[in-house]
């Protein structure tokens, strides 16, 4: 498992030719599902604009770079669409309020947890290396995230994308 934030900016390298197809940048996710659709790319260079690979093109989202298939699965094009009802980009979800239902803000959505091969958001990280993970007691609203309960919010206690910090993690996550 991966936090996005740590991965953002990593090279994106071609499994069948060795080639730099861009930096990873963003990512589009289902909002029902939390399927992850795909990644937006910055290309290289001074003009290179964006780029774009579905999720089940992503062989690995790896510690020091993402490997894609081969070059024919990078669309040159960077169509980004923008979030629509049952979509969203994670930048756009960055900093949305997390709530219990009785109303009370439980912190700011600052990152996600992902697979190696990036199928599904696993998990939301919010501020102070917290977790919430997806389930009937979460639910995804038009502008932040609803849990039924504060008790759906784990605190780690440590901080993110460390040893202790993934052990907990997993823990949770995993069940």
């Amino acid at each position: 498992m991966r936090v996005f934030q740590a991965a953002r900016g990593l090279p994106v390298v071609t499994l069948v030719e060795g080639g730099y197809a861009g930096k990873l940048d963003d990512f589009l996710f289902e909002l029902e599902s939390l399927a992850v659709l795909g990644f937006r790319l910055r290309a290289p260079g001074f003009w290179g604009g964006a780029r774009g690979v579905a999720a089940g093109n992503v062989v690995l989202l790896g510690r020091d770079y993402v490997l894609v298939r081969d070059e024919a699965v990078v669309e040159r094009e960077g169509n980004r669409g923008g979030d629509s009802a049952n979509r969203a980009w994670f930048s756009s979800w960055a900093g949305r309020k997390v709530f219990a239902r009785k109303g009370v803000e439980l912190g700011t959505v600052e990152d996600v947890v992902l697979d190696d091969a990036p199928r599904v958001v696993r998990a939301w990280v919010i501020d102070g290396g917290r977790v919430v993970v997806p389930g009937p007691r979460v639910v995804l609203g038009s502008e932040s995230v609803i849990v039924d309960d504060e008790r759906v919010v784990v605190t780690t206690g440590e901080k993110v994308d460390t040893a202790a910090w993934w052990a907990k993690v997993a823990g949770v996550v995993e069940g």
